[in-house]
């Protein structure tokens, strides 16, 4: 914009001016010598003074103008840049949201046992939040639950990989080995499990259980004594505590422990059939068949405490009472050694030696190294004026376990 389109300046002084080096209305706002300027452009000082002052004034009114656009345009870069960020955010958020809503109906339907439709739900869960340790865990639960045991192990490490301190899942992968019979890996992980979570009483009660399996029964004992220490009102873990004292020897804490176990819970079939299997080892006949019998009421299909009740009560030559409780316990397992053990001890004790020694054969193809068949099948071959035999077995059974020689025959 020219000189003489503001301010009303003449033609005829814009020319003057311009000829004198003021083209614009920024040169006019940037004189600093009003007087000067007039001698050399001959335009008056007054015109020139108000000029000057007009355009100071818009020259300021320019710069107000355009640091107001640029602080416009830095807050729309600013604005532009945080609605990038809130609609990044709010997609991984809806996201999260999601995949949290397949992993709680995934625990909805395992908890219900519907294990193939909670793998669907972990799965669309994970395929939306592929980190997301806790959905490992609990698929691997699911998967476990089906017998899917290596899907189930390596769902447990991917959790832990993301979650190192996850101690459900060192104890979820425990549990799964040992359904797989690795005892010694399930013995590990358990251990894993405690030295993160020193009071998951269950964690110490799977662990006893898996020293229990390896023979490791004082370490049991210890295990048990920390989960019924945690958790005083667990008849799991106080009928499990019974069961490795009674395998360590000791009768009579098995027993207190198994008396704790029916006080809290009076309906636990299993654990009246160990104080049964105890008070029997113990010489007390009649108190073991008085707990057989409540565990057969309440469980009246248990392969273990119909076997139990029978040979028991062949123990007290009640042998026509006996049988068919046994035979019942076969029909649920059928093929077990120590259950054809005492039906032939049972037939035995009817005199009937022939088929007697066929249960204890027929037993013994199934647990060749089971030391009381053998002797119990001597006892029989010598009832049955079968001498030679007899002294076979009975070698046999003292090979296997020299502490039947004090056992009468």
């Amino acid at each position: 914009m020219t000189l003489s389109q503001v301010f009303g300046i003449d033609p005829q002084d814009a020319a003057r001016l311009e000829r004198a080096g003021v083209h614009t209305v920024p040169d006019l706002a940037r004189i600093t010598d009003p007087a000067e300027l007039s001698a050399r452009s001959h335009v008056p000082l007054e015109s020139i003074e108000r000029w000057r002052a007009s355009a100071q004034i818009k020259a300021a009114a320019v710069r107000r103008w355009r640091r107001l656009l640029a602080l416009l345009a830095a807050f729309t870069v600013v604005l532009l840049g945080a609605i990038g960020v809130w609609s990044y955010k709010k997609g991984i958020s809806l996201q999260l949201d999601q995949a949290i809503q397949y992993y709680n109906r995934g625990n909805a339907l395992l908890d219900d046992g519907h294990w193939d439709d909670a793998i669907t739900e972990y799965r669309k869960a994970l395929a939306l939040k592929p980190d997301f340790a806790e959905a490992h865990g609990n698929h691997g639960n699911a998967l476990d639950d089906k017998r899917e045991y290596d899907a189930a192990i390596a769902e447990y490490e991917k959790a832990l990989a993301l979650k190192p301190d996850f101690a459900k899942a060192w104890y979820n992968l425990g549990y799964t080995l040992g359904d797989k019979g690795d005892y010694a890996g399930a013995i590990a992980e358990y251990r894993k499990a405690v030295a993160l979570k020193p009071d998951f009483a269950k964690a110490h009660n799977n662990l006893g259980v898996a020293l229990d399996k390896v023979g490791e029964y004082p370490a049991a004992i210890a295990e048990y004594r920390k989960a019924v220490g945690l958790e005083p009102d667990s008849a799991e873990a106080h009928n499990n505590l019974g069961v490795a004292l009674h395998k360590n020897g000791e009768y009579a804490a098995a027993i207190a422990e198994y008396r704790k176990a029916l006080a809290l819970k009076p309906d636990f079939a299993e654990a009246h059939t160990n104080l049964g299997v105890t008070l029997d080892q113990n010489g007390d006949y009649a108190g073991a068949i008085a707990e057989y019998r409540k565990a057969v009421a309440l469980k009246p299909d248990s392969a273990e405490a119909n076997d139990g009740l029978g040979y028991a009560l062949a123990e007290q030559r009640k042998f026509d009472e006996a049988i068919p409780y046994v035979e019942k316990a076969l029909r649920t397992m059928a093929g077990d050694p120590n259950i054809l053990d005492s039906l032939g001890f049972a037939l035995a004790g009817k005199g009937e030696y022939r088929a007697a020694i066929s249960k204890y054969q027929q037993a013994l193809r199934s647990g060749p190294k089971m030391a009381i068949i053998h002797f119990h099948l001597a006892q029989t071959f010598q009832q049955a004026g079968r001498k030679s035999e007899a002294e076979a077995e009975l070698k046999e059974a003292y090979r296997l376990d020299p502490t039947l020689k004090g056992k009468s025959q």
